[in-house]
């Protein structure tokens, strides 16, 4: 019987060191995924004796490793393809595929006593989704809605909109297939549930101007919010549909955060059947995602996210004043958006209340 090469043995074991530096040396970075990592330890010759501190050593090496996101994309992976469960603390998986993000559920319900919408003028419409009640229908754990999440609270808050004559509820967009009208792993609405609201807008400033013929059938590659956390990283092309009247819209501008969120445009439409005038939208990142739909159908339009709101004033020497406002607040930050300086700095330069008509 041949006597094992202790050379072989050697380099075998050698290569086995030498992998996670040659990466580290290399920068290959496989697809990390978001969690819980661990600060680089400070050097303390006190503690060169004690235990613990070459622990803090060893775990801050193991999270700063390149393996370490191979190694929570497969686990996630398992977790979720085999066992239905999510091992990432930051999802909350749901029935029939949903997954939400933990820090959407926690944030408690706009309380309607609180929200006090802007007021005082002819031109402002405002609105409040409310998506995260929704989710909360599809979450298998058990969650506490709190007063605010309640169906008697969710039917008060869309009767205030539906009596406001400047209120636009576009909850009712979703009455019919709300689960058919968002990404079941993104908080976000898909296609269907943005043209839906879009077509609300559109009515409510031009009634007769939505054109269902503009509807076509597309596809988008997406990566949903919670895919990362539940080792899908590859993006997936959908069914979709999208708006397209075949006029030209020109953006003045078109800035997006490090995140691929829209927080700023200006836009224009080159026809003659738009919203005349010129409509600033204030929004969150579900009204961004309807700006492309209804950009075709008002002849000046100017979004402004509510990141972008929290910057400071807007640029009012290059921008037109408003002829009017639509204000939409995500139901767990209505009270503080409608705060916003911003938006009130753009509500004192609409027209008159005399002006109407």
């Amino acid at each position: 019987m041949a006597r094992p090469d202790h050379r072989l043995w050697a380099v075998w074991l050698l290569g086995l060191l030498l992998v996670p530096l040659g990466l580290t040396l290399a920068r290959v970075e496989p697809n990390a995924l978001p969690g819980t990592t661990t600060d680089a330890p400070e050097w303390d010759a006190g503690r060169l004796l004690d235990d613990a501190y070459y622990r803090s050593i060893d775990d801050w090496i193991r999270d700063e490793s390149n393996a370490r996101g191979a190694g929570l994309w497969t686990r996630h992976l398992i977790d979720y393809r085999l066992f239905g469960d999510a091992s990432s603390p930051l999802v909350a998986i749901g029935d029939n595929g949903w997954a939400f993000s933990r820090s959407w559920i926690d944030v408690p319900c706009a309380d309607i006593d609180a929200i006090a919408a802007p007021s005082g003028s002819p031109f402002i419409t405002w609105t409040v989704p409310i998506a995260k009640s929704h989710w909360l229908d599809h979450l298998l754990e058990p969650h506490d809605r709190g007063d605010a999440c309640t169906e008697s609270a969710r039917k008060d808050l869309r009767e205030r909109m539906t009596d406001d004559p400047r209120g636009l509820d576009v909850n009712q967009a979703f009455d019919d297939d709300a689960a058919g009208r968002f990404y079941r792993r993104d908080p976000h609405w898909n296609g269907a549930g943005r043209i839906a609201v879009a077509e609300l807008i559109v009515e409510r400033f031009a009634p007769g101007l939505w054109d269902p013929g503009a509807i076509v059938a597309t596809e988008e590659s997406l990566l949903q919010g919670m895919d990362r956390f539940l080792g899908v990283n590859d993006r997936s092309t959908v069914a979709d549909v999208d708006v397209d009247r075949g006029i030209t819209v020109e953006h003045v501008s078109d800035p997006v955060d490090g995140l691929g969120i829209l927080i700023w445009q200006h836009s224009r439409a080159h026809a003659d059947d738009v919203v005349p005038g010129t409509t600033y939208m204030f929004g969150d990142s579900q009204m961004a995602s309807v700006v492309p739909e209804i950009e075709q159908y008002f002849e000046e339009l100017i979004f402004v996210g509510w990141l972008r709101a929290a910057l400071g004033p807007l640029p009012y020497d290059q921008l037109p004043a408003p002829d009017r406002v639509f204000v939409e607040a995500l139901d767990q930050s209505a009270a503080q958006s409608f705060q916003q300086p911003v938006l009130a700095e753009v509500i004192a330069r609409l027209p008159a209340a005399d002006d109407e008509g």
